[in-house]
């Protein structure tokens, strides 16, 4: 951001060092279009934070194993979708 001129950066020779930031009058020109973005996330919090909500549940929740299909005693026979093949 230093290089492309929106903020002037100032560093103080001392100890401890000492480095200070401000926005160039370019910089401050940024904040025709933020202010309305900050806004706008301010309006949409709740929605945002249950997205995120959802998102870290679902990140979270353990993965089940797929389930072992079951075995007939008779061939053909497929117990876990209901329909006898061959029979």
């Amino acid at each position: 951001m230093e290089h492309c001129g929106l903020v002037h950066r100032e560093v103080h020779q001392q100890v401890p060092p000492k480095v200070e930031y401000s926005l160039t009058e370019f910089g401050q020109s940024l904040n025709a279009a933020l202010i309305p973005l900050g806004d706008w996330g301010e309006k949409h919090m709740k929605t945002i934070e249950a997205i995120q909500a959802s998102e870290t549940a679902a990140a979270v929740r353990p993965v089940r194993p797929a389930p072992t299909p079951r075995r007939s005693p008779r061939p053909g026979v497929n117990l876990d979708s209901g329909c006898a093949i061959g029979t």
